[in-house]
């Protein structure tokens, strides 16, 4: 998984552009409205991403130990929160679902307890990286206030939530 995360981090060129668009005080509107956000991805790239956050859950739920080592974790993580930052009017589903993922929690996890936990605290010290003035928890919140306040429509509201 690594490696996979290595060579398609190669492919995501907008990732450190969004977190800092995250900083921004201004809420574009979602594409099909008059403004036009400064951050544009690629059809492409947001595939890819999506294709990442469903395996790392996937993977994460069921061999959560492949996740306890290397970089992978927040590599996918921070381009998770890129992804939401970008104003767009089809919500990134599979995204928004890892975000929401509740680690902690035994529905549908097929590992050890023990493990999860060890996933659990992984993530929380993912969570404390910084990006200039802002740990990526942060930046997380902040990417789903944004859409929440109008960067995605309101029919997200249902994918939105459960993230935030």
């Amino acid at each position: 998984l690594e490696g996979l995360v290595r060579l398609a981090s190669a492919q995501m060129t907008q990732v450190e552009p969004s977190l800092r668009l995250l900083t921004e005080v201004s809420v574009w509107p979602f594409e099909g409205t008059e403004s036009t956000p400064p951050i544009h991805m690629t059809d492409g790239e947001r595939r890819l991403i999506e294709a990442l956050c469903e395996l790392t859950r996937e993977a994460g739920r069921h061999v959560p130990v492949v996740l306890l080592q290397g970089q992978c974790l927040a590599t996918v993580w921070q381009a998770a929160v890129a992804l939401v930052a970008i104003p767009q009017e089809q919500p990134p589903v599979k995204t928004l679902t890892l975000l929401a993922e509740v680690w902690a929690e035994s529905t549908g996890c097929t590992s050890p307890q023990g493990l999860r936990e060890q996933l659990r605290d992984r993530l929380q010290s993912v969570m404390q990286v910084r990006h200039g003035n802002w740990t990526l928890g942060a930046l997380q919140l902040r990417a789903v206030m944004k859409a929440l306040l109008g960067q995605m429509p309101p029919s997200a509201l249902g994918v939105l939530i459960p993230a935030a």
